[in-house]
């Protein structure tokens, strides 16, 4: 949120070789990119692919909030211009069963910011998929689903075919999420709930979001 962030929570922890870890997941990702997205015209997205569309909206903060809840763009009663884009995870046939998400640009937010290169920015992120969990609780976590991912994308033969199999018969508590995560054939992405993947600072705790759409009847 737009609290400062001097004086971050005694409860956060970062854990051992993140950075490592981050480093490895982003060589992953950029060597998928370099031999296999690169060869698509035009190039795509890495993650998130396929948008079902692109809106403009606004996020309203009502007033009467609890004291606990009025914390960054929440601390006041007041109206925000937004962006939301509704996405597939990875397949572009809406048919198929995936993962869905929904990311929110807020424009106008004043606060000092956490990214030195964004640090004139007026506008906040909030990024949510439908699902509760998410697949990988770090980036140790997630690094071995990366390296099974880069099999799959480039990889041989052997190695795709491994994967597939991991894929959809791995008792790992990830790839169990992961199936859960990817099993969604949602009729309607505004008729969906969704939930955002990781606790941010919230005042001097973290909270995570989660949007319920509430259908207007006539």
């Amino acid at each position: 949120m737009n609290d400062r962030f001097e004086n971050p929570s005694d409860n956060e922890t970062v854990p051992a070789n993140e950075g490592k870890h981050i480093d490895e997941l982003l060589a992953i990702m950029r060597t998928i990119q370099e031999r296999k997205d690169r060869k698509e015209e035009p190039v795509p997205r890495d993650v998130h692919p396929k948008q079902h569309g692109c809106i403009r909206a606004e996020l309203s903060v009502e007033p009467g909030l609890p004291e606990a809840y009025r914390r960054g763009v929440f601390s006041r009663e007041r109206t925000f211009a937004a962006l939301v884009r509704f996405s597939n995870a990875k397949q572009r046939d809406d048919r198929l069963p995936d993962g869905h998400g929904m990311a929110i640009k807020l424009v106008g937010v004043e606060g000092l910011r956490l990214l030195e290169d964004e640090c004139d920015a007026t506008t906040q992120d909030f990024v949510l998929i439908d699902h509760p969990v998410f697949f990988a609780s770090d980036a140790a976590d997630l690094v071995p689903l990366m390296k099974d991912f880069q099999h799959l994308m480039i990889g041989g033969m052997t190695g795709k075919l491994r994967t597939v199999l991991k894929a959809m018969f791995s008792s790992d508590h990830r790839y169990r999420l992961l199936r859960r995560m990817g099993a969604k054939r949602p009729d309607n992405p505004l008729e969906v709930q969704y939930w955002s993947t990781t606790p941010i600072r919230f005042g001097e705790g973290a909270a995570k979001f989660s949007l319920l759409p509430r259908i207007a009847t006539p």
